[in-house]
């Protein structure tokens, strides 16, 4: 077992400065960016991102290009265990941060297991009072979250949760305990009987067109459906758009076997062709396109397609402009709790879609349920509350946090301030690699603690104490770093760029951090001619910012 508790700056030998070396993160960075092959040495050390590659989900820094190499040739092998999270933390089911220098080598497996060490306790010695058993149950909550069939909707949800075989007699909400997925899609059923019955022959009872409006595909287009505008022709089901930009079925039967023909050339190419068209609903469909601005009178109400917002990985549809422009001016009061899943399954670390027809308003704030033939979620829930709420909090702050972490920032080039093309909006990221913002007030950067953290500007981070975030809480624009944390210098090239922790100064009382490794340091060349970069990289983060 390796442990390091100094934390002091590694100082390195630079490679000659390079423009063209930044590569953006598209994963969740791993190890707070360390480089896994150091703790074979014994002594961990933060990866430089020029250096850097995916395996299994996470991104991985590395010293140098040799580390990287050698990482290469054996991934499996060198990559953390349970891909970097706290490994007592994934026994319990959760995901959870880390303290970079608390970990241990394996002694049959010789793999790298790391550990959170914070204000919770350290969790090493906990792991190591009955390792054996520890890690089976890690193990298994890892093959779990990383089975190849995810939790919840992680394609199209056909028909918004309707059962396609329900169509046949009367259009009925499905069950997701009763579910399967046929071309692309995840369909619901109402009962065990009709989810057998299609996985019998699903050609025949899905929806045409993968369940998406048949019009729309017509026109090249893929548009989600109001579940009970459809018609059957020819013992074959064809959804249909209904809503503010007007009801497509009329406009199909106008000339329907046109209509079908052009319908039918899209969707062989967009199902076959190695090039799929985009998919217009990455993220999950919550409430199952119920406006969730409808429950606070009381009335759940589908929204409409063309009314759509997106706000923590989830797509809210809207029943008005006027709900999509209210729910926009503050998602955070409006979005339902948990991403739109059900409160109760998330108390249990599980994510489950719901019954729209079962919720309740508490804290101001919309929590709904599921209600299917696993029962009635919302008693349970209400049985133990407080508790269950405080579960499903801690539930899904791992998520976020997990989520966050994945953001796929896009290559930008440098150019003239009147030409800088900035990156696009930024989803949350962890700042500063998880040192404490406050901590460079007094010239010693020191790592925070995942449980102290705060978002700010889409951006999260981690304080060593409950003391320091109360300070950064009060006044975050004081004490957040300037560009969210990103390195100011790739800024002002209109780059996202991540930072050596390390690296940094204090100007006008404002916290810049910079890139340094591979590529160069690019303190010196920010300090070369500060006030016009300075005026570059506002301009770029004006442009990004939240």
């Amino acid at each position: 077992m390796g442990v390091c508790s100094s934390k002091k700056a590694q100082t390195t030998q630079q490679a000659a400065p390079s423009t063209d070396v930044f590569v953006k993160p598209k994963a969740r960075l791993a190890l707070t960016g360390f480089d896994p092959m150091s703790y074979r040495e014994g002594a961990p050390g933060p990866g430089d991102p020029a250096n850097s590659l995916e395996f299994d989900g996470a991104t991985y820094y590395f010293m140098t290009p040799d580390t990287k190499e050698a990482f290469e040739k054996d991934p499996a092998k060198y990559a953390p265990a349970y891909g970097g999270w706290c490994a007592f933390a994934m026994s319990e089911g959760k995901k959870f941060g880390i303290d970079p220098f608390r970990y241990k080598i394996g002694e049959d497996d010789d793999k790298l297991y790391v550990f959170y060490n914070g204000t919770g306790g350290d969790t090493l010695p906990k792991w190591e009072a009955d390792e054996a058993t520890l890690k089976a149950k890690a193990d298994e909550n890892w093959a779990a979250m990383t089975s190849p069939e995810p939790e919840g909707t992680a394609v199209h949800l056909g028909l918004r949760g309707f059962d396609p075989v329900s169509y046949r007699e009367k259009p009925a909400p499905g069950d997701p305990a009763f579910a399967s997925k046929h071309e692309g899609a995840t369909y619901y059923f109402a009962s065990e009987a009709n989810k057998t019955t299609f996985d019998a022959d699903p050609a025949k009872y899905a929806p045409a067109y993968g369940g998406w409006c048949a019009y729309a595909m017509s026109e090249g287009k893929l548009f989600d459906v109001d579940p009970y505008r459809f018609k059957i022709a020819d013992d074959r089901l064809y959804a249909f758009y209904n809503g503010a930009g007007g009801d497509t079925l009329p406009k199909w039967e106008a000339d329907e076997a046109a209509f079908k023909a052009k319908a039918d050339e899209v969707w062989n190419a967009t199902a076959t062709a190695a090039t799929t068209a985009p998919d217009p609903s990455p993220a999950h469909l919550a409430l199952r396109g119920y406006d969730p601005l409808s429950y606070r009178d009381g009335t759940p109400a589908l929204g409409d397609p063309a009314f759509s917002s997106e706000y923590e990985k989830a797509t809210y549809y809207f029943a008005s402009e006027a709900n999509k422009i209210t729910f926009d001016g503050d998602p955070a009061e409006y979005a339902a709790a948990y991403g739109g899943w059900c409160a109760f399954a998330m108390s249990e670390g599980k994510t489950f879609d719901v019954d729209p027809y079962r919720f309740k308003i508490l804290h101001d704030k919309l929590y709904v349920f599921y209600n299917g033939v696993g029962g009635d979620t919302l008693p349970k829930w209400e049985a133990d509350e407080a508790a269950s709420e405080a579960k499903a909090d801690d539930a899904w702050r791992g998520k976020v946090t997990t989520s966050a972490s994945e953001a796929a920032l896009e290559e930008t080039k440098a150019a003239p301030l009147e030409e800088v093309e900035p990156p696009p909006k930024v989803v949350t990221h962890l700042a500063l690699r998880g040192f404490d913002p406050l901590s460079y007030r007094d010239g010693s950067p020191t790592p925070g603690d995942p449980a102290f953290s705060s978002r700010y500007l889409e951006a999260t981070y981690y304080f060593a104490s409950e003391a320091n975030k109360t300070t950064f809480d009060a006044d975050p624009a004081k004490y957040a770093p300037a560009y969210g944390g990103w390195c100011a210098y790739a800024m002002s090239e209109g780059q996202l760029f991540d930072v050596d922790p390390y690296r940094f100064k204090l100007a006008d009382d404002r916290l810049y951090a910079f890139y340094n490794g591979a590529g160069g340091d690019t303190l010196p060349k920010w300090e070369a001619d500060e006030a016009k970069l300075k005026l570059k990289a506002d301009q770029v983060w004006s442009a990004i910012a939240y």
